[in-house]
């Protein structure tokens, strides 16, 4: 276990220390794109002037992460235009970058470099979140795919927004699925948190809430009939306080200020000038929220300016040119610009997924929900928004592709045929042990989780066949309760449920209770044999009375 474990964490080092080589080499061959001078010096002025206003069509995170290398210079800052804020940005960030830094790229790549940092989490994500859904092999096979993506690599040292986007819209996801499976308030901060930094990235990560409250109605649709209503109240309540928690991590971004810029200066044009080219619904909508101050306003800004700029945006695909975003635009590029080998790996997820071969179990289930869900609707939505200017506006979805391909590692059914027919075929069922275990003379104490069902029966057969024995069932537990310990614990009188472990040889020296851990359903397993072996100590050891509130 402890070779495998070093392997892991071995392999996973080795990747990430190919992925960082990359960018460095990525980040001294690839010459500025068009608007990295234009965040970088806007980064800049939110630092040194609290000056929000310069590009609101973006909101900070990325900016003022790539600038925090250069705050400690002393650099030229232009003189303020008084110009449309975008010609402000563009032709400022041009002077700015060209006095301070020049040809050296001295500054851009520190810069490039801090932004790369994000590149390097949302592997970290890939690899973390694919191991809970999938498995360590899923996992280690979903970040190499990710280390090696040319769409991802060709956009993770640049000062843009569209990794930090795939980053906090996988890890958003990944926390939420989190908290439904398993819900405390930690996990839901976590999950709140992590969408305000989605939100304080890029505006479209508002398009998650309402992909969040899909999947709510789809929890709700599944539960128990029973507990639907009580499901309902608690996701429900559950995803409003997560959006609360973040927007209040949005407004940090902007100082908690609604105001775009310091005193004295203003958006040029004003918010109210901007938006009179929207639909009236769009253009009350934003006015709406400007009055009461529920967003900042450089935030309301830029969502203006996507609405406005959609409109005059063409599309160039297959050699031709089109007046308007066409929605087959994604589809057409992502099956161009997509590897061979990642886009077989996801065909052969999709038919393991129709042929039933992947996603079983209720958590893994759960998971390919999630994801196909969410890469679906995402591809939808960029579909049909009109702005076609490339794959990096859909590059969340190649982090979601490549933790499918990993899935296909998840699971090998021949495998676990051989296993089943070679191996556990030769077990004893502990139905066949009913004998032995009704002549237990310790007292037990059998723990089980209320959402393993198979291990469930098992406890209640258990329990009504050895004599002595109790069965504690805990809320809202899967099998992970029984990763915890290999087979059988001893219990300390009245020191509760949670004793340190003992071999199961030392049982029969020890006479004392003994809490049993079920372990993989009524047929063999590792935790059967285990607990064969404790049955015939425990059959040979004297019976110790419990003292009056003890476990027993």
């Amino acid at each position: 276990m402890l070779k495998s474990k070093t392997w892991v964490i071995t392999a996973v080092i080795a990747l990430m220390a190919v992925q960082l080589i990359q960018i460095v080499a990525v980040v001294h061959g690839e010459s500025l794109t068009f608007d990295e001078d234009n965040h970088m010096y806007a980064g800049y002025r939110m630092w040194k002037n609290g000056d929000y206003g310069l590009n609101p069509e973006h909101p900070p995170l990325v900016k003022l992460l790539a600038t925090l290398p250069v705050l400690g210079e002393n650099l030229w800052v232009p003189p303020l235009k008084g110009i449309f804020f975008k010609g402000e940005a563009y032709s400022g960030g041009e002077e700015w970058l060209a006095r301070n830094d020049g040809g050296s790229q001295r500054l851009v790549f520190r810069m490039r470099m801090a932004a790369a940092l994000l590149a390097i989490a949302l592997s970290l994500v890939v690899f973390f979140s694919t191991r809970e859904w999938f498995g360590t092999t899923a996992a280690l096979v979903a970040l190499t795919l990710v280390v090696f993506d040319p769409n991802i690599l060709a956009h993770s040292g640049l000062v843009t927004t569209d990794v930090g986007a795939t980053l906090f819209f996988l890890a958003t996801l990944y926390a939420f699925y989190r908290y439904v499976k398993q819900p405390t308030l930690l996990r839901l901060a976590i999950a709140g948190i992590v969408f305000g930094l989605l939100l304080a990235t890029k505006h479209s990560g508002v398009l998650l809430g309402p992909m969040l409250a899909v999947l709510v109605c789809w929890e709700i649709a599944v539960a128990a009939k029973g507990t639907r209503l009580r499901t309902a109240m608690r996701l429900g309540g559950s995803l409003a306080a997560m959006v609360l928690l973040a927007v209040g991590v949005l407004w940090a971004f902007y100082g908690f200020r609604y105001a775009a810029r310091p005193a004295g200066l203003q958006l040029i044009p004003s918010l109210a000038e901007y938006s009179q080219d929207l639909k009236p619904f769009d253009r009350g909508l934003i006015w709406w929220m400007a009055h009461l101050h529920l967003l900042p306003e450089s935030y309301l800004m830029g969502m203006v300016d996507i609405r406005v700029f959609a409109k005059f945006f063409t599309t160039f695909i297959l050699g031709n040119w089109y007046p308007h975003g066409v929605w087959w635009y994604f589809p057409v590029t992502i099956s161009i610009k997509t590897t061979l080998g990642l886009i077989g790996l996801v065909l052969l997820a999709g038919f393991a997924i129709v042929t039933h071969k992947l996603g079983k179990g209720p958590n893994h289930s759960r998971a390919l929900v999630y994801v196909l869900f969410v890469w679906i609707a995402y591809l939808a939505t960029a579909g049909i928004n009109g702005l076609n200017i490339g794959v990096r506006h859909v590059l969340p979805l190649y982090a979601l592709a490549a933790v499918l391909a990993g899935a296909l590692a998840r699971h090998s059914a021949p495998g676990s045929a051989l296993t089943m027919r070679g191996v556990l075929a030769a077990r004893p069922s502990l139905y066949a042990l009913r004998d032995e275990l009704a002549r237990i003379p310790a007292p037990l104490l059998l723990l089980a989780g209320d959402e393993d069902d198979s291990c469930l029966d098992v406890a209640l057969m258990l329990k009504r066949t050895i004599p002595s024995a109790g069965l504690a069932v805990l809320p809202r537990t899967g099998h992970r309760a029984h990763r915890e310990a290999g087979g059988t614990a001893p219990v300390q009188r009245g020191g509760g449920p949670f004793p340190r472990r003992r071999r199961a040889g030392s049982l029969a020296a020890a006479g004392s209770a003994v809490a049993v851990r079920l372990d993989h359903g009524s047929t063999g397993g590792p935790g059967h044999r285990g607990l064969r072996r404790t049955v015939s100590a425990m059959r040979s050891s004297p019976r110790q009375p419990c003292r009056p509130g003890g476990t027993g």
